[in-house]
């Protein structure tokens, strides 16, 4: 019965261990980029703000993190 929960604790832990490196893998990739973001659109100075067309790219960007796809190479832009 003690090498059963034993195995049991070993389980549990490394679950945790998954959850929490995910998470801190969310953090990283998703959520402080996109806050990131945030503090760059709200420079007091219009000129200091970060453009629309980077936003968008930078979004694009953390859409795909989220999702788990690795971006190798960018498309290219579209006139």
């Amino acid at each position: 019965m003690q090498v059963h929960q034993y195995y049991n604790n070993e389980i549990e832990a490394e679950e945790q261990n998954t959850d929490s490196e995910s998470l801190n893998a969310y953090l990283w990739n998703c959520i402080f980029p996109i806050l990131k973001i945030g503090l760059a659109c709200s420079e007091e100075l219009p000129r200091n703000r970060m453009s629309m067309e980077d936003v968008q790219k930078d979004l694009h960007h953390i859409q795909k993190a989220y999702n788990g796809v690795e971006i190798r190479q960018e498309r290219p832009r579209r006139r």
